[in-house]
């Protein structure tokens, strides 16, 4: 399981930018897409 604040780690190195991280696991691809100036967060599982 992945547990880190999303929000505070993001603005910190990602000030005002539109990224894309993608963590793949053993399964399954996780893609965390983070919009800091719109402040939406979403999550989606990729198979």
């Amino acid at each position: 399981m992945y547990k880190m604040h999303t929000t505070q780690v993001l603005e910190l190195f990602f000030s005002n930018h539109f990224i894309e991280i993608r963590i793949k696991k053993i399964y399954k691809v996780y893609s965390i897409n983070f919009n800091v100036k719109n402040n939406t967060l979403q999550l989606a599982e990729m198979v």
